[in-house]
């Protein structure tokens, strides 16, 4: 279990980290998701102990390791460059960890075939990292923390170098291997499908504070304000004047906006919704499975998402009726870190 109560880091003036409390259940695998410098990998490094805090604690397993050392907080650490020697093997770069521990050589080959075995990388065995591909490279990453056992796994962007689809393949390993061993995994991640994907819970951060701490599908139908709703998918978001022209109207609505998911817009040619108005196609995007249609209402622009057709449904130019169920009429405010 990790328990984080009132941590704050502070560069200098600067909070990068604001009063963060977070509690994991044993073998939860957490997400903690944002843009850019929102403070995410600063909060996965201060629980590896790479990072000071400046106040408040931080316990795994019952611990208070806010002052150890890394390699005395029983985790292991999961770098976005790999960081492996090139001069070894997989087998030896596997294994370097053990050695440094002073694990006898009869359990550590036993441990390191068994690590290479979890991660499929049994025949590699020999290879030098030059000789891998990217995804066999953090593979041999991954085996390398896990052969030492610890009991947090900490796991920052290690998918991010890779291309699209080798970074769903190796989504899936990750999953696969945490169902298997039920190592307590807190991850980070600027990839919204891949912490969905992935996850028990995602906390979304916001300029050093979680906005909201939840399960993916939570986190996706009912976000707790404007910024997690657009950061986590994408939303058209209606003004007053555009949220009248949907016959959408709610007094005590303060600073709150409508968002609708872009999959939630229906195109007809009649309305066959309570809350539809005229539009004109503007632009037409193919992307595979789903096509985008951006659609203008008023002046305002709305997108729909919907399943593609070979020859394309409609084209720019075309007048449709854009229109949603009001239950997917969600009101959110900006909310926000202070």
């Amino acid at each position: 279990m990790i328990s984080i109560e009132g941590l704050t880091i502070r560069y200098g003036t600067h909070k990068v980290i604001r009063d963060v409390d977070l509690t994991m259940k044993p073998g939860e695998f957490l997400t903690l998701l944002g843009p850019s410098g929102c403070g995410k990998s600063t909060l996965l490094r201060a629980v590896a102990g790479f990072v000071a805090a400046s106040q408040g604690r931080i316990v795994i397993d019952g611990r208070d390791v806010t002052r150890l050392d890394p390699e005395h907080r029983g985790i292991g650490f999961v770098f976005q460059n790999y960081a492996l020697f090139p001069h070894m093997t997989v087998w030896k770069n596997v294994a370097f960890g053990l050695r440094s521990r002073g694990v006898n050589k009869s359990e550590t080959a036993e441990r390191v075939e068994e690590a290479l075995a979890m991660t499929g990388l049994s025949a590699h065995a020999s290879s030098r990292p030059a000789q891998l591909s990217g995804g066999q490279q953090q593979r041999t990453a991954i085996a390398r923390v896990l052969v030492t056992r610890p009991s947090v796994l900490l796991m920052d962007e290690p998918l991010s170098n890779l291309d699209a689809t080798l970074r769903v393949r190796l989504r899936a390993d990750i999953q696969r291997l945490h169902e298997d061993l039920n190592i307590t995994t807190m991850y980070v991640t600027h990839d919204q499908q891949e912490a969905l994907a992935l996850s028990d819970r995602v906390g979304v951060l916001r300029e050093g504070r979680i906005d909201q701490l939840d399960r993916p599908r939570d986190l996706y139908h009912n976000p707790a304000n404007s910024y997690v709703c657009q950061f986590v998918g994408s939303a058209n978001v209606l003004d007053t004047d555009t949220a009248l022209r949907f016959g959408l109207r709610r007094p005590d609505a303060g600073d709150r906006q409508v968002h609708v998911r872009p999959e939630c817009i229906r195109l007809t040619e009649h309305p066959v919704t309570e809350h539809a108005s005229p539009g004109v196609v503007t632009d037409v995007t193919f992307l595979g499975l789903l096509t985008e249609y951006a659609v203008d209402v008023g002046g305002a622009r709305i997108t729909s998402l919907v399943g593609s057709h070979a020859d394309g449904r409609w084209r720019p130019g075309e007048t449709v009726s854009c229109g949603f169920d009001g239950s997917n009429a969600m009101w959110l405010s900006a909310g926000g870190a202070n």
